[in-house]
Order: C-alpha cells, then structure tokens, then sequence
C-alpha cells in the first residue's frame, strides 16, 4: 500500500518524451558520405486527436533543431514523417 501518494511530476517540459536528446551537427567536407544521427519524435494521435498547446511546441522545437517531429495518426503518416527529410 503506498500512504500519502501524489502524482510524480517529472521530464523535461511538458510535451516531451522522458528521454530526449539531439545534438546538431555541421556537416563537413571531411564527414560526406558519414552517417549521422537526426533526433525524430512523432505524436501518436486518433483520428480526432489534437496535440496539445505544448506537444506543439515540443514538436516545433525538435524540427526547428534539424530533428524530425510531428503528429501521426497512422503507419502511412509515420513514414511520410521520415521521408520527409530523406
């Protein structure tokens, strides 16, 4: 039994994921043909479902940093997420 329990509040901001992280990188003439890493976060939704105020700004966040970010509400716009910046 736990006494007392209260609701843990905990992450980054509101929006985010627990683990986050993306590091921009400056692509060289030294580093064509290298493989990177691009931080991508998608915001499962229904067919009705909206992001909140927050999830929008996350998500705003993560594209204005060079990352991929955004809602999705199937497999199909999952992918186009991806090929987006491919």
């Amino acid at each position: 039994m736990v006494r007392n329990a209260r609701p843990l509040h905990a992450g980054l901001c509101k929006g985010s994921s627990d683990l986050i992280g993306w590091t921009r990188v400056v692509v060289t003439d030294q580093m064509v043909g290298d493989t990177v890493a691009i931080f991508t976060a998608s915001e499962a939704k229904g067919p009705h479902g909206r992001a909140t105020k927050e999830q929008g700004n996350f998500i705003k966040a993560v594209n204005d940093n060079g990352g991929i970010a955004g809602v999705v509400r199937s497999e199909e716009d999952l992918v186009e997420l991806m090929r987006q910046r491919m």
